[in-house]
């Protein structure tokens, strides 16, 4: 699946190129193509991780010995310890209660509770005049931090972050995806270095 990706997006990137498009669209590809590529290699790391806890003497991953098949699993509940401990990083709340059969109450437990990371507020940034300023704020630095763009300008990072958000589900109300142009409102009074 992550390799189709990454196929994809070469296709898109290459055809680009080869098209001669405009700067900012190549940009975006390259940005698309260099995450896919990236998504790819974390996932090959978490796999051999994985692979050497299993091998390991006494391993924190234990396996679902209840399945017969050919393909051995792991338990959800020590892969989310293992990540825990190792990676310091919670995982598959959302889908973990549904997996051991256990219901929760809507009041205990919600995924509208837990923020995504462009849902935080960044320090020293001006008060949003929507919500959505923050994730286009959050997504420009990423681009950023992740050297995905060559030449600052607002107007392409404005570009990245547009397909950035649309592959996160942050659109309009009406569902439709913000434009470029009006990505660049929320970059008002803030500057962004590379």
């Amino acid at each position: 699946m992550l390799a189709d990706d990454v196929d994809e997006a070469y296709a898109a990137l290459s055809e680009a190129k080869y098209d001669s498009s405009p700067e900012a669209l190549i940009q975006q590809r390259q940005f698309d193509y260099d995450n896919a590529l990236s998504k790819k290699k974390l996932a090959h790391q978490y796999r051999c991780a994985i692979a050497e806890e299993l091998s390991s003497s006494q391993p924190i991953l234990l396996e679902d010995v209840t399945t017969s098949a050919a393909i051995s699993f792991i338990t959800f509940v020590s892969l989310k310890r293992w990540a825990k401990e190792v990676y310091g990083m919670d995982i598959l709340e959302e889908i973990l209660p549904a997996a051991l059969g256990v219901k929760l109450s809507k009041e205990k437990y919600s995924a509208s509770q837990v923020k995504m990371p462009w849902e935080e507020h960044q320090k020293g940034d001006p008060d949003p005049e929507q919500t959505w300023y923050i994730s286009a704020r959050y997504f420009a630095r990423q681009a950023i931090k992740d050297k995905q763009i060559k030449i600052l300008t607002k107007q392409k990072l404005s570009i990245l972050v547009e397909s950035l958000m649309a592959k996160n589900g942050i659109k309009q109300k009406d569902g439709k995806a913000y434009q470029a142009d009006t990505i660049r409102k929320a970059f008002r009074n803030i500057r962004f270095t590379i």
